[in-house]
């Protein structure tokens, strides 16, 4: 059912100062709109079938009721079969006043939670912790920062382990120890790298493991002193032995030259968003995210973290301007300067961590719509999910639309909320001739001036099958009830889970399934805030995945941290559910299908007379490539026949069947073999 939206003029997003260890966001403007109607989406695609294995289960009361699992890691993470159990890493207030400290939880393989207790023994301020597993001794490393140094209020970064391995079991942890602090050169002496990440991968060193802990430096340097988080890297080689002797490891250091400039403004303030993937079975290290000058932005080394990286990036994403829609009475939905122009970029998406699968970097992030103005005006009831991949070899960025689709979703454009069918016209008008925009708010709390801090993006894997699973919290109902809509009044405290799924790594997604107090019986009564699975999906065989999952349930809805909701608490609570991935396999009991062609992007796009549409082929195949309008219409056959393995090129001079030149436009150029079909827009502009 449609719903309808009085469309409010938003207010301008306020910076607050919060705790030195809490980020800082970055300045944007107030939104502006015209008449226009707003409706919540049916979709179209297949929903995931999925059912608890474990429901919902308390670990431990807190009053720290923002983050607990940290910003861009992964705080739940599953042991090696051998060993079978689930580790949860995580920051908690126990009791009202209390201090903020560094603890750990463990499950067994029946799902049970069989120990909750601080990790360290020093009643000091901790928090935002990094987890990784071991996957030969299945011993868990951990790091947080703390005010270890109690004489001064710099945090320090800490380290440590489980000795897994040596128990059969949890809790003997060695002494926690400093890794990154002071001591450490760093460009100023008033750098402070905290939010620390651990991540494990293959080491150059025969029979050993290599730890990573990055941290970001919470400190700018350029002349207005904005933040922009470069990081520093530390790294030690490791095996059961050094474990067994409680050694607190020989560890290095390094930095990205990159980040380090724009950390001072050189040659301009650049800010980054960005998370980390660690190869497990070569050197390959790759940093993933976005910057503040609207690119999509990779860091790769290849030498084990050791020595220079590599920068990659789009062009600025605010390059592709959006058309301004109009009314049918010719006014523009958007109030717009002189100047002024419309774009799709990513915003408010940056706690978010990426995973590295078969040869790529995976991560879920979003594009909302902005505006190209000083203030960084954008509007809030339309920013969407995005999947986007970075290609280790080819160092080429792409995205699938998650949640609105459109008609294309993997071509290469993001989805305009008012052209789902991408022929450059407005899909559908009211009965007051007003343009109908799709919405979406994928940010679990309302306000616009705290959605920098209360975003959260994950992303799962199953290498082997090719599955993946996107995850965030959705707050367009919350959004609407409070906003005053009489049609979504019961999710006025009411924070959706939103899960996609992929059976082919990443190429086809799902529609989305949403978890909610209302509709999921095993989370009545509940509030779930900040969820995060685990990067892990085991395979239960045929076809199912389990995802192990970590949440708060809050007393009160909203973060007491940022300004909302009452100081009472909540629970910190562990799940597992089961997903069934068999309607999303290409084969069954193959879900990953062969890769035998690839279309590539028409060049010039737009294009006048000519244009060059390039597609690769893996074995010889039956070959159709044509050229449709945007009313469906065949306007040109390019090839039809059977052609070898390789690379073909076929230039389309702007001509149908008949010869005849065709007028300016949308059209679309659709390949079909017998093992691959794609379709791509493309603009013909005289």
């Amino acid at each position: 059912m449609k719903k309808t939206l009085v469309v409010l003029v938003l207010t301008m997003l306020i910076v607050s100062a919060f705790a030195s260890d809490v980020m800082r966001p970055t300045k944007r403007g107030e939104a502006r709109y015209a008449n226009a109607t707003g409706i919540v989406r049916e979709g179209t695609r297949l929903v995931p079938e999925y059912s608890f294995i474990t429901e919902p289960t308390s670990l431990t009361t807190t009053y720290y009721d923002y983050q607990p699992g940290s910003y861009n890691g992964f705080p739940i993470r599953v042991q090696p079969a051998s060993a079978g159990g689930v580790y949860i890493a995580f920051h908690s207030r126990e009791v009202a006043g209390g201090t903020r400290r560094a603890f750990y939880s463990y499950v067994n393989s029946e799902g049970t939670v069989v120990n909750t207790s601080t990790i360290g023994n020093e009643d000091i301020h901790e928090g935002y912790l990094g987890i990784d597993i071991d996957p030969v001794s299945a011993d868990p490393m951990v790091a947080w920062h703390a005010n270890v140094d109690t004489s001064t209020p710099d945090l320090e970064d800490v380290f440590t382990y489980d000795l897994y391995h040596l128990m059969g079991g949890p809790g003997l942890w060695k002494t926690p120890f400093e890794i990154i602090n002071e001591s450490v050169p760093s460009t100023f002496a008033d750098d402070e790298f905290i939010w620390p990440y651990t991540f494990i991968g293959a080491s150059p060193v025969a029979g050993k493991r290599r730890v990573y802990v990055y941290a970001n430096n919470s400190v700018g340097h350029g002349p207005e002193g904005n933040p922009s988080e470069n990081v520093m890297i530390a790294y030690a080689d490791f095996d059961e032995n050094d474990l067994a002797a409680q050694s607190e490891l020989s560890w290095s250091y390094n930095q990205i030259e990159e980040l380090n400039n724009w950390n001072q403004s050189i040659p301009e303030w650049i800010r980054p968003s960005l998370s980390l993937a660690v190869s497990e079975t070569d050197g390959t290290l790759c940093f993933m995210g976005y910057d503040t000058n609207d690119r999509l932005i990779a860091f790769v080394n290849t030498n084990y973290g050791e020595g220079a990286w590599d920068f990659y990036h789009t062009d600025p994403l605010s390059n592709n301007v959006v058309p301004n829609p109009q009314n049918l009475d010719g006014s523009y939905v958007f109030d717009l300067a002189a100047g002024e122009t419309l774009f799709f970029a990513p915003i408010h998406a940056h706690h978010m961590n990426t995973t590295m699968v078969d040869g790529a970097t995976y991560q879920i992030g979003t594009m909302g719509l902005q505006v190209n103005n000083e203030d960084g005006s954008y509007y809030p009831y339309y920013i969407f999910p995005k999947a986007y991949k970075f290609d280790l070899t080819t160092h080429e960025f792409t995205f699938v639309d998650l949640d609105i689709a459109g008609d294309f979703p993997a071509d290469g454009e993001p989805m305009i909320p008012w052209d789902l069918n991408a022929d450059g016209a407005v899909d559908e008008y009211d009965d007051e001739g007003n343009v109908i925009i799709h919405m979406g708010w994928p940010i679990y709390f309302h306000d616009n001036d705290t959605a920098f801090h209360e975003n959260g993006f994950r992303i799962a894997k199953n290498e082997e099958n090719g599955w993946l699973v996107a995850m965030w919290q959705d707050g367009l109902k919350n959004k609407l009830a409070q906003a005053g809509d009489p049609n979504w009044a019961d999710y006025a405290e009411v924070p959706e889970i939103a899960i996609a799924v992929s059976g082919d790594n990443g190429i086809t997604w799902s529609e989305v399934a949403l978890l909610n107090s209302i509709d999921t019986p095993e989370l009545a009564g509940m509030i779930p805030e900040y969820v995060y699975p685990s990067e892990t999906i085991e395979d239960l065989g045929e076809q199912h995945g389990k995802v192990q999952l970590f949440f708060l349930d809050d007393n009160s809805f909203g973060s007491s941290i940022q300004g909302f909701g009452e100081t009472n608490g909540g629970t910190l609570m562990y799940a597992s559910i089961d997903i069934d991935f068999g309607p999303f396999d290409d084969v069954p009991g193959n879900p990953v299908a062969p890769v035998t062609a690839s279309l590539n992007q028409n060049y010039p796009n737009p294009f006048n007379p000519t244009t060059n549409i390039s597609y690769e082929l893996q074995q010889a195949q039956p070959v159709v490539l044509q050229v449709y309008n945007t009313k469906g219409q065949l306007v040109k056959t390019l090839v039809n026949e059977t052609q070898t393995e390789g690379v073909h090129n076929v230039v389309w001079n702007g001509d149908d069947n008949s010869g005849n030149s065709v007028s300016s436009g949308v059209y679309f150029y659709k390949m079909k073999s017998s093992t691959f079909e794609s379709a791509r827009k493309m603009i013909l502009m005289k």
